[in-house]
């Protein structure tokens, strides 16, 4: 290997050929003793901006404490902790007074740096910028895949090297955040439950099967296949009159196809009592369900009417029938 180009510059306390000279990020193609900066995120940026120009990525490094303040920081080249390199290169800043100045720098690497067509992958780089998270987000959410998205900022951007993040890095970013999104729609569930017994204390609290039935294709799409467990799931939600069959009917399915550990099915039994008809037999429903129905369709208003009045004769029927 030819390491040539990485020629040594460590400067270190005792060095006093600098002066102190502010930086402005992003213009900074080689670091001096005593620069400055006014955080720690900007410390980073500094070093990781340096870093990536030339081909190597960074990780944070020691930080000291006096009196729970932070007074001094590093940041190493992240071939640092491999054995078969073990890089010595890092840059250590110095904290008073909320000013970060560089103190000690080691440019000496060991290693080869990444070309430029390579430096997209480095770590220290692979970071989902705002304004570029924003692009992808919205194609996202109107339907174009991940995949797509990523190839059309990437020609518009100039090619993959400036996007900033590869495709793997959109896939988890988006995986994070939907689970952010359950998470907080979760909170916001339980928020309504709480509202609904104050507000409507003499209602019982229900969720649309039909909605319920949509996520399951989404969660369980692999079990759909069994008619086993879709004939046993299906009788939990549409057939189950007693909570003793109901109970017996869930645990058949789920000791049967291994399903003791599966999350989704495991927050639904849970919330049971919510969607279960055997827990709702003593309680009158207006069975609003059935208007899903045309949910999926470009129906003319008239016709809507027209399918209501048909549906609500139905009903009333149905109510005559059951007396």
């Amino acid at each position: 290997m030819d390491f040539s180009k990485n020629v040594l510059h460590a400067v270190g306390d005792n060095d006093k050929r600098e002066n102190n000279e502010n930086v402005t990020l992003g213009e900074c193609d080689k670091i001096k003793l005593r620069m400055h900066v006014s955080s720690e995120e900007e410390a980073y940026n500094l070093y990781n901006g340096y870093a990536l120009k030339k081909g190597f990525s960074i990780q944070k490094g020691v930080r000291r404490m006096v009196n729970g303040v932070i007074r001094q920081r590093e940041y190493l080249c992240s071939e640092e902790g491999f054995k078969e390199t073990g890089c010595c290169a890092r840059i250590r800043f110095d904290v008073k007074n909320d000013i970060w100045s560089v103190s000690h720098f080691n440019d000496a690497h060991n290693h080869e740096f990444a070309s430029p067509d390579e430096r997209c992958n480095l770590r220290s780089r692979r970071k989902v910028l705002s304004i570029h998270w924003s692009i992808i987000s919205t194609m996202v959410s109107s339907g174009i895949k991940a995949t797509k998205s990523y190839s059309y900022l990437s020609k518009e951007v100039g090619g993959a090297n400036n996007v900033g993040f590869t495709k793997r890095d959109v896939h988890n970013y988006l995986r994070t955040t939907r689970k952010e999104m359950i998470e907080a729609r979760d909170g916001q569930n339980q928020a309504m439950t709480n509202a609904i017994k104050v507000v409507f204390s003499k209602s019982r609290h229900r969720l649309c099967l039909w909605h319920i039935s949509k996520n399951a294709r989404q969660h369980l799409a692999g079990l759909y296949s069994s008619q086993d467990f879709y004939a046993r799931f299906n009788k939990c939600f549409n057939w189950c009159m007693t909570v003793i069959e109901f109970k017996s009917t869930w645990r058949e399915m789920i000791e049967k196809h291994n399903l003791q550990n599966h999350a989704w099915l495991n927050r639904l039994y849970q919330i049971r009592e919510k969607w279960c008809p055997a827990f709702s037999v003593d309680f009158f429903s207006a069975k609003m369900n059935v208007f899903h129905q045309i949910m999926k369709t470009s129906m003319p208003l008239i016709q809507v009417i027209q399918f209501y009045e048909i549906k609500a004769t139905q009903m009333r029927q149905d109510e005559i029938d059951d007396d």
